[in-house]
Formats: C-alpha cells, structure tokens, sequence
C-alpha cells in the first residue's frame, strides 16, 4: 500500500483487533517529529506508507519512510519499546544499550545502522534511527490489525479504512483517522 499525506503527529500504524487469545496484542504507533531544518524553512512533510511482499515466505513487510524524523512505538507482552532519532532504544520510558531483552520473547539489537526489535512469534520491526521503518507481521494476523498499515489481508481496495470502520475518502482523511 501506498500513500501520502500530511502528518505532523503521532499516527497508529499497527494495531490489533478480535485476536484470539493465543495471538499477542501489537500496537505500533508512529510519531512525525520536526526538525529543526524543517521548522526554520517552514517545510511540511508527506508520509509515505509501503506495504508489500516481496519474497514467498508467509509473513509481510509495511515498510513506512517520512520525509521528517520518524520516532516508533511498540506495545507488545506489556512493554513499551521506544525507539528514536539516532537508534536510541527506551523500554518502559528507561534509556537502554542494545543488545537487550527486556522480557522473554522479545529481543532488541542494533546492527549496522539499525535497530531491529523481534519477538519470539515472529513480529520484526526494523529501524533506521531516522525515518525508515519495516514492520514485518507473521501471517497469522492477517486481517487481525488494523491502522495506516492496513488490515493486512493482501487486498490493496480495503486498505483504506478509517479507525470508525469506514472506508475514506481520500489520503488525508484516512491518515487523520489514525492520529493516535
């Protein structure tokens, strides 16, 4: 999935819904912060959004990239994983050094530029410190999320539906149905 918009917020990327409760609850939220660079040229920034698969394994890749500084939040097994400009890493709001793994099942590493937050059933988040993001689900939670990733059921028609259900009308209605 592709699209633009304009966002200067805190947006919910991922977000699990009617799991069974075997399945771990995902929330991933996203948050646009402004650069310095941007706020003395009065520039905005569009948010591009790629969802796709590439390879023929069973899980699938949402890869979203900002023109400003991106900032993730990952909720899942009852912690908070922040991850921020420059790869810094916080868990449950304490500044932590990589490698860590602060709860079983759940492992955050940096490696080359990157750091990559996965869990012991599959979920992968890869972030390059600055504005790139690719979060890869297990296939199992097709059409169990929801948010600007889409429901992840391999229908590109569906993608845009707002947090009320319905289906949006443009971009940036989509995209502001998801300020978290």
């Amino acid at each position: 999935m592709k699209h633009n918009f304009e966002g200067t917020q805190s947006y919910v990327l991922v977000q699990t819904k009617n799991l069974p409760s075997n399945l771990p609850e995902i929330y991933i939220e996203g948050t646009n912060v402004c650069n310095d660079h941007d706020k003395k040229n009065g520039q905005s920034s569009k948010d591009n959004v790629n969802s796709h698969d590439d390879d023929d394994d069973d899980d699938d890749d949402i890869e979203e990239e900002s023109n400003r500084s991106q900032e993730l939040k990952i909720k899942v097994y009852n912690i908070t994983v922040a991850l921020k400009q420059k790869c810094k890493v916080f868990v449950n709001g304490q500044k932590m050094r990589t490698p860590v793994s602060p709860s079983p099942g759940l492992n955050i590493r940096k490696k080359s530029s990157h750091i990559y937050v996965k869990t012991d059933f599959g979920l992968t988040v890869k972030f390059g410190g600055h504005c790139k993001a690719v979060i890869t689900l297990p296939n199992f939670y097709k059409r169990r999320v929801v948010g600007l990733c889409g429901n992840f059921d391999g229908r590109k028609g569906n993608d845009q539906i707002k947090l009320d259900g319905t289906m949006a009308h443009n971009t940036q209605e989509f995209g502001d149905s998801w300020i978290a």
